[in-house]
């Protein structure tokens, strides 16, 4: 459908869309790869832009990281991107971000699709309000700590450990669970 001629679409983008979603993401009425019916953007990083969808078939929201589309061709951005997907996949733990698709768009740019959290990063909440009470900082730790040994079992090192990679969600009413993300400069070991 991306050779479909922007006037045959049934839902003609405005100059608003075009500033929230990706070039290929307007595609067929906000869906992308004729699954994710996109909702908006979420973010926007140094690599790529993530935006908040949800799984026609399933019902079920993710979130999709798309690289921005002047990397297209870039063999190292792309590794990189590819590395991201890759070492984040590995780890299978409730405190690292759920990795679930990966794939490349009809225009070329690379896209993974993970678990989508609803929540704010750990830098958002310390701006709001300033250093937190021990026992609170020692749970969320904890959180960090477990996602990293799993990290580590699995050869994975982050190398980017901060506050605006560890995202606070509620699981099973702990409003301070941690979830890591961000695995774009990890490393990965063997042996």
């Amino acid at each position: 459908m991306a050779d479909r001629p922007a006037s045959s679409l049934a839902h003609a983008p405005s100059s608003d869309d075009s500033a929230v979603w990706p070039a290929s993401v307007r595609l067929e009425d906000g869906v992308f790869e004729s699954r994710y019916q996109v909702i908006r953007s979420l973010g926007d990083g140094g690599m790529g832009e993530v935006v908040l969808a949800e799984h026609m078939s399933l019902g079920k929201r993710v979130a999709i990281k798309l690289m921005h589309p002047q990397y297209v061709g870039d063999e190292s951005t792309e590794q990189r991107f590819i590395f991201e997907t890759r070492a984040a996949a590995r780890i299978h733990h409730d405190n690292v971000v759920g990795i679930t698709d990966f794939g490349r768009t009809v225009d070329g740019r690379m896209f993974f699709v993970m678990e989508y959290l609803e929540g704010e990063d750990l830098a958002k909440t310390l701006r709001r309000e300033g250093p937190l009470p021990w026992r609170r900082a020692i749970h969320m730790t904890r959180h960090v700590v477990r996602a990293m040994g799993e990290a580590h079992r699995r050869g994975v090192i982050h190398r980017d450990i901060k506050p605006g990679n560890c995202f606070r969600v509620t699981v099973n009413g702990d409003t301070d669970f941690i979830k890591v993300l961000d695995f774009g400069i990890a490393r990965v070991v063997t042996g």
